[in-house]
């Protein structure tokens, strides 16, 4: 009995290293489930480059804009893995579209964007996801266990203390923009969120 893959464009696998080169594409390219049929970068020139880097067939196709993607029929589920400033014009073409989309968190720059695709979903009657990695961590989910379950009493106050190499006393200039606000993406909307 055969099945048929779920075909995937992924918005923003690096031919240099990302986030979507360490969390999605081991997965994806291991899968039974799933096939990358295409990708989009910021040119179409860096999602060959991706294509060749990462060693994926030759028919995967290269987009170098969120609305090609969209509109290619091959494509049945839109992987969103860019920064959290571009989630809203990367993703709303695919559910305009009527595409299936994963984002990473969080979904928006702020709430407005993430409510606004939110409502376009709901609308078009798209499957969607977002990605809380943490919530699935063992020890995050031992912990609510053990909250949940009584076992620590009355929980009273919280510290909540993680490792990000990203924040420290050494700014790294490639994540520099964590640190401007209108990005929406930062220690307490990506990390801390992921685990709450």
């Amino acid at each position: 009995m055969t099945t048929n893959r779920i075909r995937v464009g992924l918005i923003g696998l690096s031919a240099s290293g990302s986030w979507a080169s360490n969390a999605h594409l081991p997965y994806l390219r291991k899968s039974s489930k799933y096939t990358i049929t295409a990708l989009c970068n910021s040119s179409v020139d860096a999602a060959h480059a991706a294509i060749k880097a990462y060693d994926l067939p030759p028919s995967t196709k290269a987009y170098g804009s969120y609305q090609d993607l969209a509109d290619d029929p091959d494509i049945d589920l839109v992987v969103c893995s860019v920064r959290v400033d571009k989630h809203y014009e990367a993703v709303m073409p695919a559910i305009k579209a009527g595409k299936s989309c994963y984002c990473e968190w969080p979904l928006g720059k702020d709430l407005a964007e993430a409510e606004k695709l939110a409502e376009l979903a709901r609308e078009k009657c798209v499957r969607t996801m977002v990605g809380l990695q943490a919530h699935h961590s063992p020890v995050v989910r031992k912990v609510k266990e053990l909250v949940e379950g009584g076992k620590v009493g009355k929980v009273l106050s919280v510290d909540f203390v993680g490792a990000a190499y990203n924040f420290g006393q050494q700014e790294l200039a490639k994540y520099r923009y964590l640190n401007e606000r209108e990005v929406g993406g930062n220690m307490v909307t990506i990390h801390f969120s992921h685990c709450k």
